[in-house]
């Protein structure tokens, strides 16, 4: 499923009225958004909602055939999906942080304990992981722990 990029937000209108599509789009173009589909039915709009994700979605009703009220719970369905899946996307991405800024930290005890440059101390982290078939963060907590005393 495609995504719209950052910075170039997209707008999906589904309307009968070519009177409240116009106004919609008016009022998107102002705002610096070009990136508008129309759907005139709730079924139109699912199809398209499988090949694209929106920024915003304007559900104009009634629509032609009957649709709108499933049609706003897919969205939020899908909205919701979304959500779960940005956040647990972020939390890695905050684990990953954390790791980082753990082995920073033994790689800076081994530089000032056993005198290792940067990079012997990040290979020694990384050879230890693998020797022992464990994560680098694993070894840097056994480092910060061995030398914090």
């Amino acid at each position: 499923m495609e995504s719209s990029g950052a910075g170039s937000e997209s707008v999906l209108i589904v309307s009968t009225s070519e009177k409240s599509i116009a106004l919609f789009s008016e009022a998107f173009a102002a705002a610096s958004i070009n990136q508008i589909k129309v759907a005139a039915s709730a079924s139109e709009a699912q199809k398209i909602l499988l090949d694209k994700n929106f920024d915003i979605v304007i559900v104009d009703t009634p629509l032609s055939d009957e649709g709108s009220e499933n049609l706003a719970r897919s969205i939020a369905v899908s909205i919701n999906g979304r959500l779960k899946q940005l956040q647990a996307e972020n939390a890695k991405l905050k684990q990953k942080i954390e790791d980082i800024r753990i082995i920073d930290r033994a790689k800076c005890m081994l530089i000032s304990y056993l005198s290792l440059s940067e990079q012997e101390a990040h290979r020694f982290i990384e050879k230890q992981a693998m020797d022992l078939r464990s994560t680098k963060r694993v070894i840097a907590e056994g480092i910060l722990k061995t030398y914090a005393n």
